[in-house]
């Protein structure tokens, strides 16, 4: 692109002026303003026409003498071009160098030394038809118009160059060239340095050669060129006029010698040149426009080459420039915001930035009304502004952006006939935009449009076309997405046969290839997930290393390869297990994060990659990395992604998997939440047949099981066990995965199993794991996992069915496994333990000592094999008890008999195996210490009781603690206590039974929640809490210590580092302990509470605990100040305790008739006369022996266990004319434990501002007429009960009342917060299955017990229930006291008056008057309330109340 060079001689005339008119087809479009006195004229003008419609461009010369005058001129020469040349030079990136002849009659008008320099610069749009080189669409064309040619030879004997070259121009003659080099050289030679002509001549000259170039392709031509150039640019040192066009020529040929020798040097110098040109143009410089033009050609060339950023920010600049030197509208600026839209595109490809997609999208819009119907450009606009919006739409999934991209698509196809070879681009993005839309919507229409359109495409690319590699990817991409949808393995097929097809078109060298590699990589990966073919997986991971090589350090998609190659390495690593490849797939992640900074649209990709990989490092090798950081950056990654984004889905699965693994790890409870939560949000987000999908349905269902077996709660097992069917369900036969996907659905539906006892889940169990056996070869690292389940599994059925084949299958089975597996492997501990037990149950079946020598011998060879302290020692020890005890009833040797204690002690004390398995063999130990009288009895209940505080402590829900005690032996604390009296320990029978009785209470007064009371308490609290409940759950994980079903996943710990890692943790759990019981209020922490702690209860009157066990009764009185003294109760047995529960109910059920009152009253005055003489009496005697301390009508408190909780000590009596009764003695009050009793008489220390004491008022709550859904009654006397209680209540106490529709569980609540006294009449139920849901039943719904102990009470005083069952307990737990009136004194009131059976509305009303009348006739005291109520039962007419009804309200708390 050169310009002819000007000589330095004169004007012939100041009045002579100059300028040039441009004529296409014989008319005019343009000329040049006049310029007078000057050689040098200008074309300044661009003009915007079409090649292909156009014949010829005439260039003419004007020269006028008189300035001044208009019109008078004459043409002094012209120049008429072909059109046909200019698109063929154009085509070929070639410069049009005309030169301008003047007429006969102008010659003689000038001195013949005079040299007319004419420059001519053209911008011509090229056609949409024609290629043009790089990003840009626009070609600039320096012409250059010699005046004379006398002055280009320095004599008249020398040709003239120009001439020749003029010939050459029109003719394409090489010999004239070759004629113009020969005379200009010569005529260079002969002008020497500082003559003025000489710049002109060298850049003449080098025009010519670049020329001579494009013909021969003789480098050294362009060399020379170049240098003459370079000459020609020295020679015009800053400062001088004409610089600028040496810069902008030179820069010119450096850019040809780059597309020469791609050496990007020159491509560099070509930039510098330009940029440097374009510096010197003034603003309004005509050629302004040329220059932005030749810098965004060369920018946008290194871009693409070397993928700098800078030079795309220099770009979007400059192109920024060129569009604003048009006026706003102009067509003529379509092209220049065309290129405009596309670097912003290419910016965002980089970067991620919307506001680069919405630019783009904004410039082509506008590009495109530039161009309207039948404008040659529009068709490109239409398809440019469509990838745009398809792009826009892959961001954010917003359907209007692809509706518009295809109806782009479709309009620009309109322009052209089916078959032209435009329609090629346009069939492959409506194809790319079908298919996306099939998979936003998933209508089978739109993916077979989808490949109908790339089988056009394909016909428009005979093989030989070089776009027909790109047509046959996205054909068989169309066929991946169609085997997605049905799972139809010949569309993957024929999809890796395009694939193929492809990368044999694309030989070393071609820019396709390493793309090539990457699709059929992928494809190969695919068949490999769904057949599991170890060929497909090498051959995937060897062309994706092949693609890595070929995308070297600076490669813009070098990172697509690292996370590719990473993921293949993965899968490999999940089959062989080799370290080396986990490792390097780490190693690429990591490298591919460094090239997707902040903002980069593939970061969230690597990210998720990058999470999988360090999840599995975790997983199977312990090792941590730094989880949080990774699961920060997939947060991250997903705040990135619109609601739409393909990549959603799988973010999600891959942060449910990170928590998961956490929670594994680490043991925080709200991980397996989150888990469980994003596993969700994953399925939510699955269209039918994604790939995702089986592994979300898989993910969810282990977390749902591992969440049940931590919470209890039986819809999550069930939950689990659905959606791993689902997932089993998407694994066709063939695919890797449904092993293990059996495998673990047996495993859940085990675990039901062994909760509901259902036989048919035991027969599926079976079923599934054989068929995942099948799917294993020998071999396999998990075969002997699952042979070892499905031994497990028989034996679960041997003890169902009792047949001893089962039980001979499942010890095959079991040595099967251990036969697989080397002599020193660490998963050879599991099965030795199994086979051990199976070898038991036959040896107790059977009798034959040679299973009992096989049991001992396995048990030993695992005691050998491993260290001190591992978790799997637990499995050795509970077989080893068993093993001696059997041994010892052979043998009666007391060496068997004491190593059966020894080896129950050490399961019992073994820190790494967990509290559940512990306190397993704990019990074992107690019955087995009983049986034998054996000196470790009472270590044993101490070890238990200790071990029960632990495992309740961290279970997630009241009502998951609840039902773990239902399962435990309900004697167990009486029994500990029992055992501490035989042993002469009465304070240890104490703080045994404070220990074990009321642990629900008793977690729930501590902490509330699990923990949530030293949460509460300040900041460090809160970090003990969470960090000892996160110890202790990885603590009782079962991985190693349960024998029984084994991991379907082994864990490549070595025995030693298991040992470590359990005493790591036992070490920080220690100490966790010992910085909690430094907190106030949890010095006792995990530790039973001594008795000089627990006197505190008796400081107002002794507590009498009842301990009713199967080895004795007795009963403790602890007194304030002095050490507790033990009444046995000989005549008294546990049986005969519960005989005399069961009469009372009958008593109290089978008289209800009118007329049975006497009948009724006679069957209970002799069970409370029996309840005097056996239990009552001797406590009384006690009492008066120690009358100093307790005189006559002191106030007792009542502890009972067993089922005297359900008894009514406070009536028992002789019930005889002459002797007193107990109420007639002492004043009787409750407590379920001593510690609850101390904490009733705490007064409440918040008050309202300007009062020194809490402000007392009195709410009564009354509801006659409950919600239909509780089957109750209607009360009759309620407004009556109220209405009493109102004249009742003095009028220091405020008064106020809820009654009918507004006695709702919201206004209650909201009544028990307000007020710290509370009157409640209404219907009571007490719920025996699920005690924490008994209820008060209230308008709208019931207020259920666990509603009372969650609220948040502010000055709770005093409480008095007058319904029906608020004080009687669970028969099955009845240790643990739960009922309406225990609620009411956990939730804070200090003084309770329940009811421990039916009370009729009618009579109670007598019981309440009395009772409120010497209550508050001693002042406002809520302590004064047991005194009331015996002075009130005492008071009652008893011909209108009877017995039952007088003796059934009872008082618990201070």
């Amino acid at each position: 692109m050169d310009a002819a060079d000007t000589a330095s001689t004169s004007f012939p005339s100041t009045e002579c002026c100059v300028w040039l008119s441009l004529e296409v087809d014989g008319r005019e479009v343009s000329r040049t303003s006049r310029i007078a006195g000057s050689n040098k004229v200008a074309w300044n003008e661009t003009c915007e026409f079409n090649i292909a419609a156009t014949s010829a461009l005439t260039f003419f010369l004007h020269v006028c003498s008189n300035p001044k005058a208009s019109g008078e001129s004459s043409i002094f020469g012209k120049v008429v071009v072909e059109s046909n040349h200019l698109i063929t030079h154009a085509s070929n990136n070639k410069e049009i160098v005309l030169a301008i002849e003047p007429p006969e009659q102008h010659r003689s008008t000038f001195r013949g030394d005079l040299v007319f320099e004419v420059e001519v610069l053209m911008c011509i749009i090229i056609s949409e038809g024609v290629k043009s080189p790089g990003i840009s669409e626009v070609k600039e064309f320096d012409i250059v118009l010699q005046s004379s040619a006398e002055q280009c030879s320095c004599s008249a004997g020398l040709d003239n160059p120009c001439e020749h070259y003029g010939r050459y121009s029109q003719s394409g003659n090489v010999q004239e060239l070759e004629l113009s080099i020969k005379h200009y050289s010569s005529a260079l030679r002969m002008r020497p340095p500082q003559h003025p002509l000489r710049s002109l001549l060298l850049s003449n000259l080098a025009v010519a050669l670049k020329n001579s170039f494009k013909h021969k392709g003789d480098l050294r031509d362009l060399d020379v060129a170049i240098e003459l150039q370079t000459s020609a640019l020295e020679s015009r040192p800053p400062g001088h006029p004409l610089r600028v066009n040496a810069l902008s020529n030179l820069a010119n040929t450096l850019w040809v010698r780059f597309l020469r020798t791609d050496d990007f040097h020159n491509l560099d110098l070509a930039i510098e040149h330009h940029t440097s040109a374009f510096t010197l143009r003034y603003p309004g410089d005509p050629h302004l426009f040329i220059s932005l033009n030749n810098i965004c050609l060369a920018l946008g060339t290194r871009f693409q080459r070397q993928g700098r950023i800078e030079d795309l920010e220099q770009l979007i600049r400059h192109y920024t420039s060129l569009v604003e030197l048009y006026p706003p509208g102009h067509p003529q600026s379509s092209d220049p915001l065309s290129h405009l839209a596309h670097a912003h595109w290419h910016r965002y490809e980089r970067q991620g930035n919307l506001r680069d997609l919405d630019s783009a999208i904004m410039y082509h819009g506008s590009a495109l009304k530039l161009r309207p119907v039948g404008h040659v450009g529009r068709p490109q606009s239409l398809n440019k502004l469509g990838n745009a919006l398809l792009s826009r739409f892959r961001k954010l999934g917003e359907d209007h952006d692809i509706g518009l991209a295809i109806t782009y698509y479709n309009e620009a196809l309109k322009c052209f006939p089916p078959n032209h070879p435009l329609c090629f681009d346009l069939y492959t993005n409506l194809s790319s935009a079908i298919a996306l839309r099939y998979q936003q919507h998933g209508d089978p229409e739109d993916l077979t449009s989808a490949i109908e359109y790339n089988n056009r495409a394909l016909t428009l690319c005979p093989p030989g076309h070089p776009h027909r590699p790109e047509v046959l990817t996205n054909l068989a991409n169309a066929y991946i997405i169609h085997f997605r949808l049905d799972s139809n393995q010949e569309d993957l097929d024929l999809a890796i046969e395009h694939y193929s097809v492809t990368l044999a078109l694309c030989p070393q060298g071609h820019s396709y290839r390493s793309l090539s590699l990457d699709n059929l990589a992928h494809a190969y990966h695919l068949r490999f997930t769904h057949r599991g073919d170890l060929v497909d997986l090498e051959l995937s991971i060897a062309h994706h290393s092949e693609a890595l090589e070929l995308r070297p350090i600076g490669h813009p998609y070098r990172h697509d390869s690292l996370i590719n190659l990473a993921r293949s390495l993965i899968s490999r690593f999940n089959e062989q297990g080799v370290k080396r490849d986990l490792d390097e797939a780490v190693e690429y992640l990591n490298s591919a994060l460094e090239l997707c900074p902040q903002g980069n649209p593939a970061r969230p990709l690597v990210l998720t990659t990058l999470a999988l990989a360090l999840d599995t490092q975790l997983d199977q090798q312990g090792v941590v990395g730094d989880l949080d950081l990774v699961v920060e950056h997939v947060i991250d990654a997903l705040n990135l992604q619109s609601p739409g984004d393909p990549l959603h889905v799988e973010l999600f699965q891959t942060l449910a998997s990170l928590y998961f693994s956490r929670f594994k790890e680490r043991g925080d409870l709200r991980d397996m939440e989150l888990a469980v939560e994003n596993s969700r949000n994953a399925i939510d987000l699955c269209p039918p047949g994604h790939v995702v999908l089986f592994f979300s349905l898989y993910a969810l269902g282990c977390a749902l099981t591992l969440r049940f077996q931590h919470q209890g709660d039986f819809r999550d097992l069930e939950q689990a066990i659905d959606c791993i069917t689902k997932s089993v369900n998407l694994c066709p036969p063939g695919n890797p995965k449904r092993g293990t996907c059996l495998s673990t659905l047996a495993t859940a539906l085990l675990i039901k199993f062994k909760r509901t006892g259902e036989i048919v889940d035991l027969k599926l169990v079976i079923q599934h794991y054989t068929d995942a056996l099948r799917l294993c070869p020998d071999g396999h690292p998990q075969q002997p996992h699952r042979v070892g389940n499905l031994a497990a599994a028989r034996r679960e059925l041997f003890g169902v069915r009792g047949d001893p084949r089962d039980l001979d299958i499942a010890i095959k089975l079991f040595h099967n496994a251990l036969d697989r597996l080397p002599q020193k492997h660490p998963s050879r501990i599991a099965p030795l333990c199994n086979v051990a037990g199976a070898l038991h149950s036959r040896f107790k079946l059977h009798g034959e000592t040679a299973d009992l020598e096989c049991m001992l011998r396995h048990l030993h060879d695992a005691l050998d094999a491993l260290p001190h302290g591992h978790p799997q020692l637990y499995g050795v020890y509970h077989y080893l008890s068993g093993a001696y005890i059997a041994k010892f009833s052979l043998s009666s040797s007391i060496d068997d008999r004491n190593q059966a204690f020894e080896y129950y002690e050490l399961a019992s004390t073994l820190s790494s195996a967990g509290s559940s398995p512990q306190f397993e063999s704990a019990l074992q130990w107690i019955a087995y210490a009983e049986e034998e009288d054996h000196i470790s009895k009472l270590k044993a209940y101490i070890t238990t009781l200790n071990l029960l505080d632990r495992f309740l402590l961290v279970t997630s829900s009241v009502p998951r603690r609840y039902m773990m005690l239902k399962e435990i032996p309900s004697s167990l604390v009486p029994d500990a206590a029992s055992c501490a009296i035989r042993d002469g320990k009465v304070d240890t029978a104490v703080e045994l039974l404070e220990q074990g009785r009321g642990l629900l209470w008793t977690q729930l007064a501590r902490l509330r929640t699990p923990l949530e009371g030293l949460r509460n308490s300040n900041q460090d609290g809160q970090r003990l809490a969470d960090e000892f409940e996160r110890i202790t759950i990885l603590l009782n994980r079962e991985d190693y210590t349960s024998p029984g079903i084994e991991s379907s996943e082994s864990s490549t710990l070595s025995l030693e580092e298991a040992v470590e890692r359990y005493r790591k943790l036992w070490g920080e759990w220690d100490a966790i302990i010992d910085k909690i019981r430094l907190m106030d209020g949890f010095a006792h922490f995990l530790r039973p509470i001594p008795l000089g702690d627990l006197q505190m209860a008796a400081v107002h009157g002794p507590v009498i605990i009842l301990n009713i066990s199967q080895y004795s009764c007795d009963a403790i009185l602890v007194f304030h100040k002095r050490g507790p003294l033990l009444v046995p109760l000989p005549r008294v047995t546990d049986e005969q305790v519960i005989h005399m529960s069961e009469d009372f109910t009958n008593a109290l059920k089978m008289t209800t008739a009118v007329g049975d009152e006497k009948t009724r009253e006679k069957k209970l005055t002799f069970l409370l006369r029996t309840l005097w003489d056996n239990i009552v009496e001797p406590i009384v005697l006690a009492l008066k022996s120690v009358g100093d301390i307790v005189p006559i009508g002191s106030r007792i408190w009542w502890c009972p266990t067993s089922k005297l909780t359900s008894l009514p000590l406070h009536a028992a009596g002789p019930y005889r004319k002459g002797e007193k009764n107990l109420s007639q003695l002492f004043i009787s009050s409750y407590t379920p434990t001593l510690s609850a009793l101390i904490r009733s008489r705490r007064k409440s220390t918040i008050v309202s501002p300007g009062l020194d004491t809490p402000i007392q008022t009195f709410l009564a709550v009354g509801q006659a007429k409950p919600h239909k859904s509780t089957d109750e009654n209607e009360l009759q006397s309620v407004d009556a009960e109220l209405d009493l209680v109102r004249t009742l209540v003095p009028p220091s106490l405020s008064y106020s009342q809820v009654t009918g529709d507004a006695a709702t569980v919201d206004g209650v609540m909201n009544g028990f917060r307000a007020n710290g006294w509370i009157h409640l009449a209404c219907h009571g139920r007490q719920d025996f299955s699920q005690p924490f849901d008994s209820s008060f039943a209230l308008r709208d719904k019931p207020l259920r017990l666990m509603d009372i102990i969650h609220a948040d009470l502010e000055n709770p005083e005093f409480a008095f229930l007058s319904a029906c069952h608020t004080a009687l307990g669970d028969e099955s737990t009845p240790d643990e006291v739960i009922h309406l009136a225990a609620g009411m004194q956990f939730s804070g009131f200090r003084s309770v008056i329940g009811t421990l059976w039916a009370v009729d509305d009618k009579t109670a009303m007598h019981v309440v008057t009395e009772f409120y009348k010497n209550l508050f006739n001693e002042g406002i005291n809520c302590t004064g309330a047991a005194k009331a109520l015996n002075k009130a039962v005492k008071k009652v007419n008893k011909t209108e109340v009877p017995l039952d009804q007088r003796i059934v309200f009872i008082h618990i708390g201070a």
